[in-house]
């Protein structure tokens, strides 16, 4: 009885290592999907809030603590923010426009979505 039960557990044993073999000795590969990135310019035309400070971020993550752009005089435009994550449907980011060191007052935002590829 006793070997009886020897070989079922030797046999149990070595069904289980074959199926382990088989389905893990191959690596499994995952292939992100690739992500496309948009990109955001802001340029100052208001005269009167000259010079500005800008901020852009992602509606929903951490605010940032530093600008986008900092002392943005009239007539300036800020160099492309690149590498903004985007979706098909368009990911949503806040532009908000402050004083020079004052992150406290906002002169104006907007929300603007941006799409895979778009500037």
């Amino acid at each position: 009885m006793r070997s009886h039960l020897r070989v079922k557990s030797v046999v149990a044993v070595a069904i289980i290592g074959i199926v382990q073999f088989l389905s893990g000795c191959k690596t499994q590969i995952a292939d992100p999907a690739p992500v496309d990135f948009g990109q955001l310019r802001v340029i100052n035309f208001a005269a009167q809030n000259s010079p500005i400070d800008v901020y852009i971020q992602g509606v929903g993550l951490p605010t940032d603590t530093l600008p986008s752009a900092q002392t943005l005089g009239f007539g300036l435009a800020m160099v492309y923010k690149n590498n903004l994550t985007t979706s098909t449907a368009g990911t949503v980011y806040h532009v908000s426009i402050h004083p020079v060191n004052n992150r406290q007052t906002e002169l104006s935002h907007v929300d603007v979505t941006i799409k895979p590829g778009q500037k």
